[in-house]
C-alpha cells in the first residue's frame, strides 16, 4: 500500500511547486524584455538576411527553368485492376472497360 504523506511534505512540495513557477514566470519575462530591445527589422528578419534570401530564390528559379522533365505517365500505372473471375460473371467486366 501507498504511504500517506504529511501535511508538512504536501506544503514543501506545493512551495516548491509554486517557486518553479515563479522562476518560469521570471524567465519569460526575461526573454520578453530581450525580444522587444532587439531593434526592429524589415519583414521581421534580421538585417542582411534579404539579400541572401533573394539571391537563395533565383538560384532555384534558375535551377528550375534547367530541371530535367517530368517522364511521361503510362497509362498502366493509372489503369483500374481487371476484374476477378466472381466479378467477370457478373457484369464486371463491363464496368472495367467502363472504368
Amino acid at each position: 500500500m501507498a504511504r500517506k504523506k504529511s501535511l508538512r511534505s504536501e506544503l514543501q512540495r506545493e512551495r516548491e511547486c509554486r517557486q518553479r513557477v515563479a522562476q518560469a514566470r521570471e524567465r519569460m519575462n526575461e526573454e520578453t524584455i530581450k525580444h522587444n530591445a532587439r531593434p526592429p527589422t524589415q519583414n521581421g528578419r534580421p538585417p542582411g538576411r534579404d539579400a541572401a534570401e533573394r539571391k537563395r530564390q533565383e538560384q532555384l528559379a534558375h535551377e528550375a527553368g534547367t530541371s530535367v522533365p517530368l517522364p511521361v505517365p503510362v497509362w498502366e500505372d493509372f489503369a483500374p485492376p481487371p476484374p476477378g473471375v466472381l466479378s467477370g460473371l457478373v457484369g464486371g467486366k463491363a464496368r472495367h472497360a467502363r472504368a
